[in-house]
């Protein structure tokens, strides 16, 4: 159990109500806080504009007590006091917005949300985690969120919004949602430890955007997405830190629909930077930075429908920087750079089908421990032009077994490669 959910943490939310003068010389962490005042929340002056405003005592079952008393359809909002609260309970189908005391309101057991409730929750410390079962929606703002003992949120059905939270010390998941309806998930910090992953996802139904998170100490995946159903059309994950370390891969997509992965950073991950498998759309990977050490590939996609991974940067990789398996559809890899060392080849491909073209251009290759490039057991025609490979610890370019049409190699540069520059085996037409 955490006291207040660490004083640190704490402090930083007292600050962020605080309005410091230009001409500080101090650091802001290193300055007192000036008095929080709840009460000029947007959410408090709205409330009070329709009489529905409730200011709580710092009794430990004031919360509890307060929320017993609503009955359906009853909206409400509650002022916290800077104190520590039992678990509480909110009823099913009221309308509950919980505003803290700038972080030093403490909810140190279970928050439960009732089903056809919603709830917006703010400024306030959840030791203890929040479940939300057939709720209509829950938001989460300026949270600092613990539990020792399970998930951090749990929310079944509805949409969840978290914005500006903090997750520290928790034994599961940070986040776990089944058959939502939409997922936002915006500028945290999963600061952890965690003992599974950071966002974990199983049968969304609606809208899912990963952005500008922190991605910090946990056992498993960053975000993983397991079956979404056919209402999602797309997952957008962009500019997000996937610093670790991560146990597992940063971003792991099994039968969903079009990924669109952009401007993230991605450094210690034990596994895969990114892992899809048997994607129903296209797969768009632009301009993320893979540091490494990444324990895997840079990323693997298997059985994708299409799409382009371009302008992406690659470095200490044990595995292949980038895979692709199984994938039908116009597929481009272009302007990415490879600066290694790679463990296994810069591209990877194979199983590639289909009357639509894959193409490889313009990437700059450098230090793969295998080959630079490698198409094997394929029929998509295929263009690979402008590359420039370097340094691989077998052949720059390797075709092997291909059925197809057509193929053009031009205008590639190779150097340096242990064995041949290029090769070619087994093409039929």
């Amino acid at each position: 159990m955490i006291n207040r959910i660490q004083t640190a943490a704490l402090l930083s939310l007292n600050l962020a109500c605080s309005d410091s003068g230009s001409g500080d010389l101090l650091p802001r962490r290193l300055q007192e806080p000036l008095p929080c005042a709840p009460s000029a929340h947007p959410w408090a002056k709205a409330a009070a504009s329709q009489a529905s405003l409730v200011v709580l005592s710092a009794a430990p079952d004031a919360l509890a007590a307060a929320l017993m008393e609503l009955e359906a359809g009853k909206t409400q909002t509650f002022i916290l006091a800077a104190a520590n609260y039992h678990a509480a309970a909110i009823p099913s189908g009221v309308n509950v917005s919980i505003i803290g005391a700038c972080g030093a309101s403490i909810v140190d057991g279970l928050m439960t949300v009732g089903e056809g409730a919603t709830l917006r929750i703010t400024e306030t410390g959840l030791a203890a985690g929040l479940a939300a079962q057939g709720a209509t929606s829950v938001t989460i703002q300026t949270v600092q969120i613990a539990n020792p003992n399970g998930v951090g949120i749990t929310v079944e059905g509805g949409s969840l919004s978290v914005v500006h939270s903090e997750f520290g010390s928790i034994a599961s998941h940070a986040i776990e949602g089944h058959d939502t309806t939409g997922l936002t998930i915006d500028d945290n910090n999963f600061l952890g430890p965690l003992g599974g992953d950071g966002i974990y996802s199983r049968g969304n139904n609606n809208h899912f955007t990963v952005h500008r998170n922190r991605f910090g100490t946990m056992l498993g995946a960053g975000l993983r997405c397991v079956a979404p159903k056919s209402g999602l059309e797309a997952i957008t994950v962009d500019d997000n830190n996937f610093l670790g370390p991560l146990g597992g891969d940063a971003i792991y997509s099994s039968a969903g629909p079009s990924l669109n992965i952009r401007g993230n950073r991605f450094a210690e991950v034990a596994a895969n930077g990114v892992f899809s498998i048997d994607a129903r759309g296209a797969i768009v990977i632009d301009d993320n930075n893979f540091l490494g050490p990444l324990g895997g590939d840079g990323i693997y996609a298997r059985s994708a429908l299409g799409g382009a991974l371009r302008g992406n940067q690659f470095a200490a990789i044990s595995g292949n920087a980038i895979s692709i398996i199984g994938s039908q559809g116009s597929l481009r890899v272009d302007d990415n750079i490879f600066l290694g060392p790679l463990g296994g080849d810069g591209i990877y491909s194979r199983e590639l089908e289909g009357s639509e073209t894959f193409g490889v251009a313009r990437n700059a290759i450098d230090n793969a421990g295998r080959f630079g490039l490698f198409i094997a057991d394929s029929s998509a025609p295929l263009v690979i032009h402008g590359n420039r490979i370097s340094a691989s610890g077998q052949r720059g370019i390797l075709l092997q077994d291909l059925s197809v049409g057509a193929i053009a190699v031009v205008g590639n540069t190779v150097l340096g490669s242990r064995a041949s520059g290029i090769e070619v085996l087994g093409v039929t037409a």
